[in-house]
């Protein structure tokens, strides 16, 4: 009995071990959750920032190729203006120079803004996967810890019952020590009575023989007053 209860003893305390690892990770696994939110969330606001930043770019472009058309506008009339419009047809040159390389940039940037939406999604995409394995694992732990719950509370029940069985065992040992009591005791009474009864059996056999003595005394004594009798009788003729 006390081997069970030690056996449930340590189911209960390994069960308890458990469950206290099953919460850490539980508390582990909402704060990785919280975390990945915060990433996703954060990401979310850079994709924001990236289209702003290429929306401006669009814009560049769009202000690069109308210069870069307005310089060409500028050259042709220097053309036209002779000697007179030269020195503004090299600015104006100038001016469409700057423009292409403005717009080439641009393009470069929005290649790079394109590469970096294109992680960024990515990224959200990998993270909202990673959210919901993590809920998945959270729902497990939380079926873990109830199952552990539930050991516990059929050890505790095991205990219980195994402590009842003991007392109701301690019980019948004390009832069996008093019936061993009782028994022992009606064993002497029956020898005590026993002695008795041989005891007045040799009484009685003692008093047999008495009686028969006295008996046999009574029938001298008879036959001798019969003589005695006898000879009286002869001197009273």
């Amino acid at each position: 009995m006390d081997a069970a209860i030690d056996v449930v003893k340590k189911t209960q305390a390994m069960s308890s071990d458990m469950q206290v690892s099953v919460e850490l990770l539980n508390e582990k696994a909402l704060k990785t959750n919280e975390a990945t939110d915060k990433i996703v969330n954060e990401i979310f606001t850079l994709n924001e920032y990236m289209k702003e930043i290429k929306n401006i770019v669009d814009m560049i472009v769009a202000i690069a190729e109308q210069t870069n058309l307005l310089s060409l506008n500028a050259a042709i009339e220097a053309a036209r203006a002779g000697e007179a419009g030269r020195g503004f047809a090299v600015v104006a040159e100038e001016v469409r120079t700057l423009a292409d390389q403005s717009k080439n940039a641009t393009v470069s940037i929005n290649a790079i803004i394109n590469k970096i939406q294109e992680k960024t999604t990515s990224a959200v995409n990998e993270a909202q996967n990673s959210s919901v394995i993590i809920k998945e694992q959270m729902q497990a732990v939380h079926v873990a810890d109830n199952a552990f719950k539930s050991v516990i509370s059929a050890m505790d029940d095991i205990e219980s019952q195994i402590n009842e069985v003991s007392l109701s065992i301690n019980k019948i040992l004390d009832s069996k020590d008093n019936t061993l009591n009782i028994m022992e005791n009606l064993s002497a009474v029956s020898q005590e009575a026993a002695a008795t009864v041989e005891e007045v059996s040799a009484n009685t056999q003692d008093q047999i023989k008495s009686a028969e003595s006295l008996s046999a005394s009574a029938i001298s004594l008879n036959k001798m007053a019969s003589e005695l009798d006898e000879a009286i009788s002869f001197f009273k003729t």
